[in-house]
């Protein structure tokens, strides 16, 4: 259960994180996806083939979005860091290394999903992938994954790429939710083409302290609220006839 995930030492964590960056093309993703399109009846192949791959991209998701909010439960922000940094090193290995497999292709006049060429469908498999991944960890811990791309000229073009070359316009993104995370990240990485003013990440180390302060505040302001009832009600409190002799 997630409550074992949050207990679970870094070294546990850190493996299962890289695990799930390398995975997308450890499985015989091709094999499985059509197994996965064949459940799905009265529609052309492609929407099989993309509602089959939707369900493997959905349950690796989970996976994703567990393991990063199991990191963020760490308390210090060094054990945070110790876990963010090997993970984002794998994901801009993996992101530019799939870069180089569609390089020089014409990956983009492909069907979604193009089961008839494995490699560029692995290679879309781990941006996609990836790049989510990417961003449950860049929303959840800013402020130790800002260091390692910020100012990074290669890393920062690679996100660029990743987001609105490949995944932006991708149909396994239509999700509303997908979208979303994808709009936020584009904002957190300071890549989207019209930058909010008004944005700000919850989970920033700043804004986490702002709301324990808050919190701690509204604590003392209902304490005290809670002595002054007190007091009031003492003070109504009639004398009793012993109290009066």
């Amino acid at each position: 259960g997630n409550w074992l995930l949050k207990m679970a030492p870094l070294h546990w964590l850190l493996v299962l994180g890289l695990f799930l960056i390398a995975s997308a093309s450890d499985e015989p993703v091709t094999a499985e996806i059509k197994k996965l399109a064949n459940e799905a009846d009265g529609e052309s192949m492609q929407e099989r083939l993309l509602k089959g791959y939707r369900k493997q991209f959905s349950m690796k998701r989970q996976a994703q979005t567990t393991a990063a909010e199991s990191i963020f439960q760490k308390p210090r922000f060094e054990q945070r860091f110790q876990l963010v940094k090997p993970l984002l090193d794998e994901i801009f290995k993996q992101l530019r290394k799939s870069q180089i497999a569609l390089a020089n292709t014409e990956w983009q006049e492909l069907p979604t999903i193009p089961i008839d060429n494995e490699p560029i469908l692995l290679a879309l498999i781990q941006v996609w992938q990836n790049t989510a991944f990417f961003g449950d960890l860049v929303l959840r811990m800013p402020d130790q994954a800002h260091p390692l791309f910020d100012g990074h000229e290669v890393r920062t073009g690679l996100l660029r790429w990743a987001l609105n070359d490949v995944c932006l316009p991708s149909p396994v993104f239509n999700s509303s939710s997908a979208q979303r995370q994808l709009e936020l990240v584009l904002q957190e990485t300071g890549l989207a083409t019209a930058i909010d003013p008004e944005y700000a990440n919850p989970f920033s180390e700043l804004a986490l302290l702002s709301q324990m302060q808050i919190k701690q505040q509204e604590a003392r302001a209902q304490a005290l609220e809670l002595k002054r009832t007190i007091a009031r009600q003492t003070i109504r409190v009639p004398q009793s006839p012993t109290d009066e002799r």
